[in-house]
């Protein structure tokens, strides 16, 4: 996979998450291409905002029944499922372009990703797993079961290489994604991450690259021992290469509060340090609504309700902790 084109895809709120992706990639890959998927208008983007980098907002791409979508989806969903759209349209408006490199906004290389791109580059589809080994403590998260409810690979971390079989995951993954992109994990559905479980057995071709220095992320913070060494970061005694921060507290320097088996050592608050220096101010955009999807409105529980399911959870939870 020689000169990859990178491209995220973000929201008006996590553009400054996207510019600080963009620098760290030309930063370890000087020259290469960096594109920015908007999945809102462009002319919302205000005029102080800096735009280093080349944006396509979602209104360029071939998105069927765009107004449908708002009303069925709400933001997270829509800023998900748009993703197959934006790398089907940087397939077409750069020709000249042989393969795809994916990262979600929130991801920063730290290093050059020389064994992806080399591993790649006779795959038509790259994928990378979310855990390379079983927990210690299985009654802990994160876990198995986390894993298996939203997906065994990442979804914040992807490749393609052009050609039938990439055209054909394409087409099939976006299809999916426009009539089911929804987050309902009860019910199958873990908006465009989950559909990874399927790939290496629906298409040829595919490469799993098991690689502790790529995918740092809250998943699989527990197996990966992180360490400042002369040499750079470190994570199991290889380059750190790729680190995903959703699900990063920047407040208190640690996972999220709901994982049981989290590393909070002092190399990450430094590395969290790092990351920020390089990420741009927020610029108000955090507080800009959203074109379109809707607003996710959770369901209200009346108290009386909750009081009679309060010990039927707790019987379901130590049902799920159980082991024979």
């Amino acid at each position: 996979m020689l000169n990859p084109l990178f491209f995220t895809v973000c929201s008006l709120a996590e553009y400054p998450s996207a510019l600080a992706l963009g620098r760290s990639i030309h930063r370890q890959i000087p020259g290469a291409k960096f594109w920015i998927g908007l999945a809102d208008r462009l002319e919302r983007l205000p005029a102080h905002a800096p735009r280093p980098f080349p944006v396509a907002d979602v209104e360029k791409i071939d998105l069927p029944d765009l107004a449908a979508l708002t009303g069925r989806y709400t933001w997270l969903e829509f800023l998900h499922l748009t993703r197959p759209f934006f790398a089907r349209y940087f397939l077409e408006i750069e020709p000249s372009t042989e393969s795809l490199f994916f990262l979600g906004p929130e991801c920063s290389f730290m290093a050059p990703p020389t064994a992806a791109l080399t591993a790649f580059s006779t795959a038509s589809i790259g994928l990378f797993p979310q855990r390379l080994t079983p927990p210690a403590d299985p009654t802990r998260l994160p876990a198995e079961r986390l894993v298996l409810n939203e997906g065994v690979y990442q979804g914040a971390a992807w490749a393609l290489r052009r050609g039938p079989e990439a055209e054909r995951f394409l087409t099939w993954w976006s299809a999916r994604l426009h009539s089911t992109g929804f987050l309902n994990l009860c019910e199958g559905y873990g908006l465009d991450q989950l559909w990874f479980n399927l790939v290496p057995a629906f298409f040829e071709e595919v490469l799993c690259l098991r690689e502790p220095g790529y995918g740092l992320s809250v998943v699989n913070a527990d197996e990966r021992q992180l360490v400042h060494s002369p040499s750079g970061w470190e994570v199991n005694d290889v380059p750190l290469v790729l680190v995903n921060w959703t699900g990063f507290d920047f407040r208190q320097r640690r996972w999220a509060n709901y994982l049981t088996n989290r590393r909070t050592e002092t190399e990450w608050d430094e590395l969290a340090r790092e990351y920020e220096s390089n990420r741009p101010f927020d610029m108000n955009l955090s507080k800009l609504t959203p074109t379109f999807g809707r607003a996710y409105q959770p369901r209200r529980t009346p108290i009386g309700r909750y009081r009679i399911t309060r010990p039927l959870r707790r019987i379901v939870a130590w049902i799920d902790r159980f082991q024979p």
